[in-house]
């Protein structure tokens, strides 16, 4: 991970971006062991990792995105979140916070943007939680009710990760998805939006296998981890949120560039791929959800 001066010089290389192995974060945002004081907290006695393949962009189909993601299950509400991109945002803030002398008001800072999803059944909502990598991190909420999932549940069965799973169908925003559940773990819940069967959802993948999500681990969880919104955030529709982002994606494309230009490098860039600017994302013309459910 990077950061990059005013003029868009390197100035640090904190991190680099390995497979992270899985310990209870200690820096989980919006899950703190503090929070179980709060009035209404619910506390994770499990915990689930799926491995997710996303294709984004169908132009390019043998370059999916992919991610580690971890559910945290409470009683009543549930955190799904990107371990990867949290575990990178808290190391930059610490380290800034132990090198203020890194940054500018002027700067920015390289940083990957973060989604998790709350569920709130006893509140019957659901909370896509996004933090934004600027200078200044901001905390969005786009609310939705729980989606009411028509499952169609079939005498199909496997075994994933020595657990007894059975099939279901059904039509979710668009795209037809197979889902593996297991009766033996009693959570109706899974992976992203996923959940509302009679067991734990622990594979799902749509009929193109363009959205994936792969069974890693289950546990239960012997420390005690508040699951709760993280302070702060704002309430926004999911339009205005998109546009947001995609201003902040141009404003650092174009900083990148122009810190391309200022070394007078090629816009090409050297066999290293740190010559010139950062190639750009991929499009994402291939949206996760078809039909919009707000």
């Amino acid at each position: 991970m990077l950061i990059f001066s005013k003029a868009g010089y390197l100035k640090k290389r904190i991190f680099s971006t390995q497979t992270i192995k899985y310990t209870l974060p200690v820096f989980f945002i919006g899950m703190q062991q503090t929070a179980l004081k709060a009035q209404n907290a619910d506390s994770a006695i499990a915990i689930v990792q799926y491995n997710v393949t996303y294709v984004a962009d169908t132009t390019k189909r043998d370059q999916p995105q992919k991610n580690s993601m971890i559910l945290y299950l409470g009683r009543h509400s549930s955190y799904y979140a990107d371990m990867r991109a949290l575990e990178m945002n808290e190391r930059v803030k610490a380290y800034i916070q132990q090198h203020p002398e890194v940054i500018t008001e002027n700067q920015a800072i390289n940083l990957p943007n973060s989604f998790c999803w709350y569920k709130d059944v006893v509140n019957n909502k659901l909370v896509n939680i996004t933090r934004t990598a600027r200078n200044v991190q901001k905390i969005f909420f786009v609310e939705e009710s729980m989606p009411v999932i028509q499952w169609t549940i079939t005498s199909e069965t496997k075994i994933i990760g020595g657990y007894n799973c059975q099939k279901a169908t059904a039509i979710f925003r668009g795209r037809i998805y197979a889902a593996w559940f297991c009766k033996q773990l009693p959570y109706s819940n899974g992976p992203w939006k996923l959940g509302g069967l009679p067991g734990l959802i622990l594979e799902a993948a749509d009929v193109t296998n363009e959205i994936v999500f792969s069974f890693k681990s289950f546990e239960t969880n012997a420390v005690a981890v508040a699951i709760t919104l993280p302070e702060g955030g704002i309430k926004t529709s999911s339009k205005d949120l998109n546009k947001y982002l995609e201003t902040i994606r141009l404003d650092g494309a174009a900083m990148m560039q122009g810190s391309g230009a200022a070394r007078g490098r090629s816009a090409q860039g050297g066999s290293n791929g740190q010559d010139g600017p950062p190639p750009q994302q991929g499009e994402v013309n291939n949206p996760l959800e078809k039909e919009n459910g707000l």
